[in-house]
């Protein structure tokens, strides 16, 4: 279907913290260095899982299953890439504890090479306001 995906997942601090709650929200395993992302070509971004940050390290963490948020892409000069409707929603996966997908539509289609930035920003009830930035470059898809 021409769809590339990254899955996503984090630890650590989730990046600003101005928000709607006390608690944080945590990923459960590395944030990647970066992401590759194809130009003119549809392609998803998972993110997740995201967990109640006071879980984090227990043997069975406590999903946040009921997130809402958007992704961005910023070109090199930190502006949101145009003609793409950025930003873009994500969705929860149902039933698969805590992982979220946004679907960057065909029409991205900035210039090749040149570092990009993935903006991730996710709220929920009782949480704090998550915001994370991933580095990201632009390749020519090969078929």
């Amino acid at each position: 279907d021409g769809m590339q995906g990254s899955r996503v997942a984090g630890e650590g601090s989730p990046g600003d913290q101005s928000g709607l709650g006390n608690q944080l929200m945590s990923i459960l395993a590395p944030i990647p260095n970066s992401f590759e992302l194809f130009a003119a070509n549809g392609q998803y971004i998972e993110w997740g899982p995201l967990i109640d940050g006071l879980t984090d390290g227990n043997p069975t963490p406590t999903y946040v299953n009921n997130a809402t948020g958007t992704l961005s892409v910023k070109d090199p000069a930190g502006a949101v890439v145009p003609g793409c409707g950025f930003p873009i929603s994500f969705a929860y996966i149902a039933a698969s504890t805590g992982i979220y997908r946004a679907l960057i539509p065909a029409a991205f289609n900035p210039p090749i090479g040149g570092q990009f930035l993935v903006v991730v920003d996710l709220t929920a009830a009782g949480f704090q306001a998550a915001h994370w930035e991933v580095p990201a470059f632009v390749r020519a898809r090969k078929s």
